[in-house]
């Protein structure tokens, strides 16, 4: 098989089943951020980007709101996504429909 053992897993010497080679400097370098800022640095940051946001920074606007309320997320209207959906199930069902019309044909349906 392709680096795998007979149940799939990874097998020993796969170069894929070593995993991210950059976890752990990441997580090194996250804890050195942790480590060096403090609540109360949050607070003056947010507290500075509020000011900015106030002042009319649309940039900090934007950041503030995506921070408490997340990112708009750029979809379909309900109409739009209903006759998407409905599509979809048409297609499965056709899918379905010529399946089981070639299974009968090969006589395996009664």
């Amino acid at each position: 098989m392709d680096g795998r053992n007979s149940k799939g897993q990874f097998a020993k010497g796969n170069k894929a089943a070593r995993g991210n080679p950059y976890a752990k400097k990441s997580a090194d370098m996250r804890k050195a951020m942790y480590s060096a800022i403090t609540p109360n640095d949050i607070r003056q940051i947010v507290n500075n980007l509020k000011a900015q946001a106030l002042a009319g920074d649309l940039r900090a606007i934007g950041l503030l709101f995506d921070r408490i309320f997340g990112t708009p997320q750029a979809g379909l209207d309900l109409l739009e996504r209903l006759e998407h959906l409905e599509n979809l199930i048409d297609q499965m069902e056709k899918t379905a429909q010529n399946e089981a019309e070639k299974r009968k044909g090969r006589g395996l349906d009664a």
